[in-house]
């Protein structure tokens, strides 16, 4: 008996969703063809073909069934054989110039771009692919295929690639957007904290350096926050690691409601945020500074029926004409550090740069 899985998505399992979306379409598109084929081909004296049609569409609603199973594997080996069978079978009694040697192409393509094959595997099956292709043109050459008129021939030859260049478009385009899904999510991960869900560090540097450089194309001014929550160690000592992780989200989600618009924030490191203040001075800086510890007293913590109150310290620093980006930096640092020396649960701006 066939277990089922749970069909996948797109944001939570972007490979198995490629490969499902993918053989859902391909079966919606090979079942009906083949139904469609049977009595034509029955109809033009091709009986052999007809029959095939029959068994190739039962094949098709299979697959389709164990594609919603999340057998995709025993799907794609089942309409691998289907696909080689008729396209053989097609050429057998129709000839090269029927075109049922081009559903090879949108095989070669699947097996190519299929990830859970080997190299070996993916090797082994295009060059099977390939020779069969060939081996099929050979056997047309200098035989007489007269069961249908050269009309139908041709009709058939378009009908033919219409269907396979449509399986070939159903295959790139699945194929391209998982792969778009997958660098997005890629993306996200290198430049997102994987705790609190806001900028990392290596984020929050790029923007600051794009800041730095548009300080000074435009000469106003930019102003850094670094806060550090106090007495942090203790939360992890005395409420454990848990409790800790869900007061740094907390945090993060206060210094968001606390910024303005346009304004950045990010983990810096540890229990320490840094916020970025484009077009802020000093004074500004320190008001969007009183405005965090505001939030951070009013949002209640509470987790787990554990409640304790949060606060932090802020270094508050306004850059100086010119200056560099770390030293910048390290005078927001130093402001935290004279904060924490001064009592903590403060906003202090740092001295002017010499």
């Amino acid at each position: 008996m066939i277990e089922r899985r749970a069909r996948p998505t797109r944001e939570g399992d972007p490979d198995n969703y490629r490969l499902f979306v993918v053989m859902r379409n391909m079966c919606y598109l090979g079942a009906p063809s083949h139904a469609a084929f049977a009595p034509l081909f029955v109809a033009l004296g091709v009986p052999l073909l007809g029959y095939f049609n029959i068994f190739s569409a039962i094949a098709w609603v299979f697959a389709l069934w164990l594609t919603n199973n999340g057998r995709y594997r025993l799907a794609i080996d089942l309409l691998t054989l289907e696909v080689i069978g008729f396209s053989a079978i097609g050429v057998y009694c129709l000839g090269w110039g029927a075109g049922f040697q081009t559903y090879l192409m949108p095989l070669i393509a699947f097996v190519m771009v299929n990830y859970r094959l080997g190299k070996r595997t993916v090797l082994l099956q295009g060059i099977t692919l390939v020779a069969l292709y060939t081996g099929l043109y050979r056997y047309t050459v200098g035989r007489e295929f007269t069961a249908v008129s050269p009309r139908t021939m041709e009709w058939l030859h378009y009908m033919n690639i219409a269907i396979v260049f449509s399986a070939i478009c159903i295959i790139a385009y699945y194929f391209r957007e998982a792969s778009l899904t997958a660098e997005r999510k890629m993306e996200r991960l290198a430049t997102t904290d994987n705790l609190t869900g806001i900028a990392n560090r290596l984020s929050m540097w790029s923007h600051l350096e794009r800041e730095w450089l548009r300080s000074d194309d435009t000469g106003r001014p930019t102003t850094v926050l670094i806060a550090d929550v106090d007495h942090f160690k203790a939360v992890n000592d005395v409420h454990g690691h848990d409790i800790g992780d869900a007061a740094l989200k907390h945090v993060a989600a206060c210094l968001q409601k606390s910024v303005r618009e346009g304004d950045r924030v990010g983990r810096w490191g540890g229990e320490e945020f840094l916020a970025v203040l484009p077009e802020t001075g000093l004074d500004a800086g320190r008001v969007v500074g009183e405005r965090v510890r505001a939030t951070l007293a009013a949002e209640r913590f509470v987790v787990s029926g554990i409640q304790f109150p949060i606060t932090m310290t802020i270094g508050v620093a306004e850059r100086g004409a010119g200056e560099p980006l770390d030293r910048c930096i390290k005078r927001a640092d130093q402001a935290l550090y004279l904060g924490k020396q001064s009592g903590r649960d403060r906003v202090q701006p740092a001295e002017s740069p010499a």
